[in-house]
């Protein structure tokens, strides 16, 4: 049976994943320095890559294609903690709206993928210290570039509200309705 600092650990590491979510998400890069360690490394599979690095690639990748609307979605999280410190593995799909260079068109593009980090204990919580690359480490993988065999074909987009597009806010444009305009 778990002690309740286990079960505290374990549901202060899921903060620190489900932070880190909404961080990218919303773009939020203040809230993104504060789910990882300042001395955080390799993030995104760059070697070398520091914190503020993987926020300029972030800020670089994001819009390219232009997205307009994107969310994290975890399932199978797993989180051992020991101490002071944790790893944690978690699926994530990730759909994405990609705006089509006609500007009236949208494809859905769905990534699969995973993370597995590190985690350590601060005075102000858990924090994302890096990939996890102890025993058990999986390779992951960038996201790809391009064409996806998972994207479908472009169709008419419609926002929430029927008209022209607002300007793009800096939030997540999740639930994105890609019906057909009559």
């Amino acid at each position: 049976m778990l002690s309740l600092q286990e079960i505290a650990d374990r549901l202060a590491v899921e903060r620190n994943i489900r932070d880190y979510a909404r961080a990218v998400d919303t773009q939020n890069w203040d809230l993104y320095r504060q789910v990882f360690l300042p001395t955080a490394k390799d993030l995104y599979h760059i070697p070398g890559q520091t914190l503020d690095e993987a926020i300029v690639w972030l800020q670089e990748v994001m819009p390219n294609p232009p997205t307009i609307g994107y969310q994290h979605f975890f399932g199978s999280l797993w989180i051992k903690a020991a101490g002071d410190e944790a790893e944690s593995f978690v699926h994530c799909f990730n759909p994405q709206n990609y705006l089509q260079p006609d500007g009236r068109t949208a494809s859905l593009h769905v990534q699969f993928f995973y993370y597995h980090w590190r985690h350590a204990r601060t005075s102000d919580g858990w924090r994302i210290a890096g990939r996890w690359s102890g025993p058990g480490a999986l390779p992951g993988r960038l996201p790809e570039r391009g064409i996806s065999r998972w994207a479908a074909a472009p169709v008419d987009r419609a926002d929430r509200v029927l008209g022209p597009r607002p300007p793009r806010s800096g939030y997540c444009r999740s639930g994105t309705n890609l019906r057909a305009i009559g």
